[in-house]
């Protein structure tokens, strides 16, 4: 029986794994336990919103992995 061919077999390789994200802003309000299990203070919190160019009132949601990559989703505006 065929079964499709592996990452290896095609020569591609496979970013490592992130780990689950953690939720850093909520609906606009910052999440301290988070960003105390992920050691990050208010400065590190206002260096990630600089760099999306947004204040946290404007913040859906902001995650980040175990790496170190954000993700971030803007609030609908009303």
């Amino acid at each position: 029986e065929l079964s499709p061919p592996a990452a290896k077999d095609l020569h591609v390789s496979i970013p490592p794994d992130g780990g689950i994200p953690v939720i850093l802003v909520m609906d606009g309000k910052k999440v301290k336990k988070n960003l105390l299990a992920k050691q990050l203070d208010d400065g590190a919190l206002t260096h990630i919103l600089k760099g999306y160019q947004v204040a946290i009132r404007d913040v859906f949601m902001l995650t980040i992995d175990d790496h170190g990559k954000t993700f971030m989703v803007k609030r609908e505006k009303r």
